[in-house]
């Protein structure tokens, strides 16, 4: 869980239940404004996803993805948080 730069969003990673294999595996970036505890529109669906985390100034996201069942492949993506939740 982190605060994004506008400093009024909460971004979480989230598990699905529990499937019965690693490829059907799916992770979700959500999006909670901070006052309300509600979801945002801007939640995203990432596939295996294992971790994530801001840039120390929370415009960048940067995440851990499995590429491999026995996790031995292990590839980092990063990119902008979307705009809506940067600071303006």
């Amino acid at each position: 869980m982190a605060i994004c730069s506008d400093g009024k969003t909460v971004v979480v990673r989230y598990n699905g239940a529990p499937l019965k294999s690693y490829d059907e595996d799916t992770s979700h970036l959500k999006f909670f404004d901070l006052a309300t505890g509600k979801e945002r529109p801007d939640s995203t669906r990432l596939d295996r996803v294992w971790d994530f985390a801001l840039s120390p100034d929370g415009a960048k996201m940067a995440t851990l993805h499995k590429l491999s069942a026995v996790g031995k492949e292990l590839m980092v993506k990063v990119g902008d948080l979307p705009a809506s939740v940067q600071k303006k």
